[in-house]
C-alpha cells in the first residue's frame, strides 16, 4: 500500500515473526544452508516494534556457528548493519533523498543488488 509521503505500508500477520529457525530446518536443509553462496532471510518489522539488541545478536551468533560469515540487517529508514564474522560490525545510516515518490521495492532491490555484488566477489 502506498502513502502520500512516498513510504509503502506492509501488512503485518501477528505471530509470523515468532520463527525458531534453524531449529525447524531440517538435517537436509540445514546442509543446503551451510553450503550456499547466499542466503536472503525476510521478516518485515514494522518501525514501532522494538527490536532489542541482544536477540539480534544472538541471531547474528546463531548464523556465524552455522558458517554464515556475514550477516546482513537492513534497519529500514535507518540504513543497515552489516556483521562479518571475526570483524567489527559495519553501520550504515540510510542515505537521504530529496523527494520519495515510492519506496515499494527499495530494500528488496537492496539486498539483492549486495547479494549479487558479493556472489561478484566485491568488497
Amino acid at each position: 500500500m502506498h502513502q502520500p509521503d512516498g513510504k509503502n505500508s506492509i501488512i503485518i500477520v501477528g505471530g509470523a515473526n515468532k520463527c525458531c529457525w534453524p531449529e525447524t530446518l531440517s538435517d537436509e536443509d540445514q546442509e543446503i544452508v551451510r553450503n550456499a553462496r547466499i542466503v536472503l532471510l525476510q521478516s518485515e518489522i514494522p518501525d514501532s516494534v522494538n527490536i532489542q539488541v541482544a536477540k539480534l545478536s544472538q541471531a547474528v551468533v546463531k548464523c556465524h556457528k552455522m558458517g554464515v560469515k556475514q550477516v546482513l540487517v537492513k534497519l529500514g529508514a535507518n540504513g543497515f548493519a552489516l556483521f562479518v564474522e571475526g570483524e567489527e560490525s559495519i553501520k550504515q545510516p540510510a542515505i537521504s533523498a530529496a523527494a520519495v515518490l515510492d519506496t515499494t521495492g527499495a530494500g528488496d532491490t537492496f539486498t539483492s543488488s549486495f547479494a549479487v555484488a558479493l556472489v561478484e566477489g566485491k568488497s
